[in-house]
């Protein structure tokens, strides 16, 4: 191998993580998470717990960190779901009301991204992923409270 020249294989087989390849190094810093920096918060609430552990993450690159887009993903979830539980109170018992849609519809962008194909992977990039995550909280959160802000319209003055 000439100078200059590097393969990123080590032991016949590509690597994910942190591989760190040089020939000199005057300071190295790596700074690396451990299996409990990629936990789940631990949380009652559905929709964070959809969101986090949505399986659309393992779609992710794997040189990419997602760490920091999932914490940002959970927190704004959570805020959604706030303004979500405010209009649903509004709403009151409405027969049309379905709980449960943000949660089916990322489980349903997880079955059409299918499984993680090593072969053929996606390789979505950390705000990708985000992006397909949320859309399900945010169409939510964007329908409950237009309904409850029509709900309060009198029909009989229209």
């Amino acid at each position: 191998m000439r100078e200059g020249d590097a393969h990123n294989v080590v032991a016949g087989k590509a690597m994910a993580g942190t591989v760190v390849q040089a020939r000199s190094i005057g300071r190295l810093y790596v700074q690396q998470g451990g299996p409990e920096a990629e936990s789940q918060p631990v949380t009652d609430n559905a929709w964070v717990r959809a969101a986090v552990g949505s399986a659309v993450w393992e779609h992710v690159r794997t040189s990419s960190d997602v760490a920091f887009f999932r914490r940002q993903v959970g927190l704004i979830v959570e805020a959604l779901a706030g303004l979500s539980d405010e209009a649903e109170r509004t709403l009151g018992a409405d027969p049309w009301r379905d709980p449960e849609v943000a949660v089916r519809f990322v489980e349903r962008i997880e079955w059409l991204l299918g499984d993680v194909d090593d072969q053929a992977p996606l390789d979505l990039y950390p705000a990708e992923a985000a992006l397909l995550v949320l859309i399900p909280f945010f169409y939510r959160t964007h329908a409950l409270r237009m309904a409850a802000q029509y709900s309060a319209v009198d029909l009989a003055q229209l």
